[in-house]
């Protein structure tokens, strides 16, 4: 008992002395990355965890970012909106190039709500 208060004695105390000279973290001071990328995603919109894709619509993107302008979070560090893979439609066979799906996102875009956009 007296020689286990001793060893307990002797690891806290290392342990102690190892925190206090370990920094707390290494970044370079220029302004950058000061808080996380905060932004509104269509990711599991759906609801359902069987429904095997988002089901967003042009119209929840463009109202989900027309409340983050209104209720303040976009003068908050919320800039970002970013599109899983709710807008996607098989791609063109003849190009392979990225469609959007017309029905859902019937403009063919969801830019001009004065947020950075991700796809």
């Amino acid at each position: 008992p007296k020689a286990m208060s001793s060893v307990m004695l002797l690891l806290l105390s290392a342990i102690l002395t190892m925190t206090a000279k370990a920094p707390l973290a290494y970044g370079l001071d220029n302004g950058l990355a000061l808080q996380p990328i905060l932004g509104w995603n269509t990711w599991m919109t759906c609801d359902d965890t069987g429904c095997g894709h988002d089901q967003c619509s042009e119209q929840m993107v463009k109202e989900a970012a027309t409340a983050m302008q209104e209720n303040g979070m976009q003068n908050l560090g919320w800039r970002y909106v970013n599109l899983d893979d709710c807008w996607a439609f098989p791609r063109n066979e003849s190009t392979g190039e990225l469609r959007w799906d017309p029905e859902r996102f019937p403009s063919g875009s969801v830019h001009g709500e004065k947020h950075d956009f991700g796809e």
